[in-house]
């Protein structure tokens, strides 16, 4: 399922409401709702969307922040500055000291203390850097069937299970290729109830012209292996679905005629 957020923000009636938009296949209607209902939004409104899917507006009370909260704030960030500010006059003294020696027999402080504001984006910088120094460096490594011949030549044959498609994941096995696709099947692996093996095949989710090997993801988690972007994540997928897929090349197994992929990045187009 495809899952699409909007949001702003508007006066209703004196209150302020944050709205969200969520596209989700036809048939999950009550499942998204239901959701989003125990986390606190109201269905505002329900309209057909595009490929079998249903656009669901919901909304939710902004929350203010009282005075008091304001107040209090405040005074924990200048104890904090009165805090930073001593410490400095302190270390500023103890310079002037002869060495070995310390005010009251203490040590000065070797560093000062950072501001609240440094301290977040220190915490907050390394993750969104490392996603996008990622993505980057996957956008630059996938190869597609406008960029490689034998990509092409891949997708383009009508020999599913020929010489061509398992000496190519012979000499492409650990590359990185990407390419729209549409699920075929999807069953549960072995015993399991959250894991499958999804079959993809290159191309829309049509009978004409189908071409290319039968790709499988193995053993999978639809929802969190595929690896979906951060407001791209479904509540689940299923047989229609069209996607865009980047996924490393493992192996073509020659009895199965399967030709297995490890998913690295996954979108709905």
């Amino acid at each position: 399922m495809n899952t699409t957020i909007a949001m702003g923000c508007a006066l209703v009636d004196g209150q302020d409401f944050i709205y969200e938009s969520v596209k989700v296949v036809r048939g999950f209607e009550s499942r998204t709702v239901s959701k989003k209902e125990s986390l606190g939004w109201e269905l505002v409104s329900q309209t057909p969307a595009s490929m079998g899917r249903v656009e669901l507006r919901f909304r939710k009370k902004k929350q203010r922040i009282s005075k008091k909260s304001m107040i209090i704030a405040g005074s924990v960030l200048g104890c904090l500055a009165l805090i930073i500010g001593v410490g400095a006059v302190l270390e500023d003294s103890t310079d002037d000291e002869p060495a070995g020696e310390s005010l009251s027999g203490t040590e000065a402080p070797s560093a000062s203390v950072p501001s609240l504001v440094e301290q977040r984006a220190e915490e907050k910088a390394p993750d969104r850097s490392l996603s996008e120094m990622k993505e980057a460096e996957t956008s630059v490594r996938a190869l597609t069937v406008d960029s490689d011949k034998r990509v092409a030549e891949l997708m383009a044959t009508t020999q599913d299970c020929g010489p061509l498609v398992a000496q190519f994941a012979k000499d492409y096995r650990g590359k990185i290729i990407k390419f729209d696709a549409a699920v075929w099947a999807l069953n549960k692996h072995d015993d399991y109830h959250t894991r499958y093996d999804i079959l993809v095949s290159y191309g829309g989710f049509t009978e004409e012209g189908i071409s290319g090997p039968n790709f499988q993801f193995r053993d999978v988690s639809p929802t969190l292996d595929l690896h979906f972007g951060a407001e791209d994540v479904p509540d689940s997928i299923g047989v229609g679905d069209e996607l865009t897929i980047t996924a490393e090349v493992k192996e073509f197994e020659e009895e199965s005629c399967l030709f297995l992929l490890e998913p690295v990045a996954t979108s709905f187009r």
